[in-house]
């Protein structure tokens, strides 16, 4: 799954402002928050950081989320493997950008209670 990061707190102002750091073109399925996030650092405390790595630990948990649903429903639902997963992702976002697919924000920023109430 192709990612960009963007600054969710520009998002709800309603400019988007994807990062610099994150790579654009076809390949990108979609944008999630990665700009000014709280994390943890070594060896024992906190630092903001930006980029795609922050990005992919935000998707990486909607993820999980997504497949424990699926779980939980004994595995009746339409995301048994990963490309399923990759798609179901792309297909729960909110176009944030150019009106459908665009480089530069993929099929636009994720939407967690989307993905999890398609879930189903």
């Amino acid at each position: 799954m192709a990612l960009a990061s963007d600054d969710l707190s520009l998002l709800l102002r309603g400019r988007v402002n994807v990062s610099g750091l994150s790579g654009t073109g076809p390949e990108l399925d979609l944008v999630a928050p990665g700009v000014r996030v709280l994390s943890t650092y070594p060896p024992d405390k906190y630092a903001v950081a930006s980029g795609t790595s922050q990005a992919a630990a935000f998707v990486t948990g909607v993820v999980v989320l997504v497949l424990a649903k699926h779980l939980a429903q004994g595995g009746d639902t339409p995301i048994g493997t990963p490309s399923q997963v990759i798609e179901h992702s792309r297909r729960g976002t909110v176009d944030i950008d150019e009106p459908g697919f665009d480089a530069r924000s993929g099929c636009g920023l994720i939407d967690v209670d989307d993905l999890l109430a398609g879930t189903r």
